[in-house]
C-alpha cells in the first residue's frame, strides 16, 4: 500500500461517513421534535425522508459533474453547506424550517460518497485501491452504528437540538481535514470521456438496470424499518433510548450484512449472493404479517432484514458496475442516487400512510421482496 493511500485512508473515511451519520444520527431527534412542535406521527419518517431526497438529488446531479470540476473545491463546498445547514435544523423554530434544512444538508452532503471512494480509486493500482477501499469500508460502515447512540445521549440529556449541532461540528471538522489535505488526492482521472457517450454507455446495460433495481428495492426495505422506529416504540419512559438501541442494531446488522457476503463471496458467485439474500428476504414480511402482535417477532424481522438487505447491497452495486464503460464514478452515483430516492419515497409513503406501523411495513417489505425476486432470477441464470 503505498504512502498516498495509507495517509488518505482515515480521510476517506471521515468524508464517507457524513452522509450515513447525517441519516442515522438524526432519528432519536423525533421524541424532541413531536414534543416541542406538538406532532403526533411520522416524524421520524419526515426527518430522514427529506434528508434521503437531497442526497438522492445530490448524487444525479455530482455523478455527472463530479469529473468535470475541482473536486477539493466542491468537496469543501458541500461539507460547509452542511455545516450551516446542521446548524439552521438546530435552530429551527418550526417543523417546516427544520425540514428545508434537512433536505439542504442531504444535498450537500451527497458529494462525500462520490468523491471520497474516488480518492482511493485513483490513488494506486486497482489491487492497492481495492484492499484500501475495503478497509476504510471497515471504518466508516461502523459509524452509523455509533451516531444513533450518541445522538441519543445527546437528545435525550440536553435536547434534540444538540443532535443537529453535533453534526454542524462534525461537517466543520470534515472540512478542515479537506482543506488541509494534500491536493494530489483530489487530482482527476486522466481521459474523461464526453458525458453523452458515457451516459448512453451506461444505460444499454441490462445488468447495470437489474443491480440499481435490486440497490432500490433492497435499501428501500432497509430504509423504512428504520424510518419507522419512531413510531414502532410507543413506551414514553424510555423512548429515545429504545429508539436509539434499535437504530443501532438495525445499522449494525446491515453492516454485519456486507460481512456475511464477503463470506459467502468465497463460496459463491456475485449472483448468487444477491439471490440468496433476496430470497430470505422475503421470509420476513410474511412472517411479520402474522406475528406481528410480537414485539419480538417484529423487531426481530426488521433485525432479519437489515441483514440481508446488507448482503445485497455490495452485490447490487457490483452487478450495476459490470461492464462499465462509461465511468465507475457515474454508476455509483446513479446508484447511490436512485436507493436514496427510493428512501425518501418509502419514508414520505411511510409518514403519510394511515395504517398500523407493522402492517404497513409488512407488506410493504413483502412487495419490495416480489418485485426484485425476477429480475435477480433472470441475472443468476443467464
Amino acid at each position: 500500500m503505498n504512502d498516498r493511500i495509507k495517509l488518505s485512508l482515515f480521510f476517506v473515511a471521515l468524508v464517507v461517513a457524513t452522509g450515513s451519520i447525517g441519516t442515522n444520527g438524526a432519528i432519536p431527534s423525533a421524541v424532541g421534535i413531536e414534543a416541542e412542535f406538538q406532532l403526533m406521527k411520522g416524524v421520524g419518517a419526515n426527518i430522514i425522508g427529506v434528508f434521503a431526497f437531497g442526497y438522492a438529488i445530490g448524487h444525479f446531479a455530482i455523478g455527472l459533474t463530479a469529473d468535470h470540476i475541482d473536486r477539493k473545491k466542491l468537496l469543501s463546498l458541500s461539507l460547509a453547506g452542511f455545516s450551516i445547514a446542521s446548524l439552521i435544523a438546530g435552530l429551527a423554530q418550526s417543523q417546516d424550517m427544520l425540514l428545508v434544512s434537512r433536505f439542504v444538508q442531504g444535498l450537500f452532503a451527497s458529494a462525500c460518497p462520490i468523491i471520497g471512494r474516488s480518492i482511493i480509486r485513483n490513488a494506486g493500482t486497482f489491487e492497492e485501491s481495492a484492499k484500501t477501499m475495503s478497509s476504510a469500508s471497515a471504518i466508516f460502515a461502523w459509524a452509523p452504528v455509533i451516531a444513533p447512540v450518541i445522538a441519543g445521549i445527546l437528545a435525550d440529556s440536553i435536547g434534540w437540538r444538540t443532535v443537529y449541532f453535533a453534526l454542524s461540528t462534525y461537517g466543520i471538522c470534515a472540512f478542515l481535514a479537506v482543506n488541509r489535505a494534500n491536493s494530489q488526492w483530489f487530482e482527476m482521472p486522466a481521459g474523461t470521456r464526453p458525458l453523452s457517450k458515457r451516459v448512453v454507455e451506461l444505460t444499454s446495460n441490462s445488468a447495470f438496470w437489474c443491480g440499481v433495481i435490486s440497490a432500490m428495492l433492497m435499501f428501500g426495505g432497509f430504509f423504512l424499518c428504520l424510518a419507522l422506529t419512531s413510531d414502532l416504540v410507543s413506551d414514553n419512559s424510555s423512548r429515545v433510548a429504545r429508539i436509539s438501541v434499535l437504530v443501532t442494531a438495525l445499522s449494525a446488522a446491515y453492516a454485519v450484512g456486507g460481512g456475511l457476503s464477503r463470506v459467502l463471496l468465497h463460496r459463491f458467485k456475485s449472483e448468487k449472493v444477491l439471490l440468496i439474500s433476496v430470497l430470505f428476504s422475503l421470509l420476513v414480511g410474511p412472517s411479520i404479517l402474522l406475528l406481528h402482535a410480537y414485539d419480538y417477532v417484529l423487531f426481530s424481522g426488521m433485525l432479519f432484514f437489515a441483514l440481508f438487505a446488507g448482503t445485497a447491497m455490495p452485490n447490487a452495486t457490483i452487478l450495476a458496475m459490470r461492464n462499465d464503460a462509461a465511468s465507475s464514478s457515474m454508476s455509483a452515483a446513479v446508484v447511490g442516487g436512485s436507493k436514496m430516492l427510493m428512501a425518501a419515497i418509502v419514508a414520505g409513503f411511510a409518514a403519510r400512510v394511515d395504517a398500523e406501523p407493522s402492517v404497513l411495513l409488512a407488506t410493504t417489505l413483502l412487495a419490495i421482496t416480489v418485485v426484485a425476486l425476477p429480475g435477480v432470477f433472470w441475472v443468476q441464470r443467464r
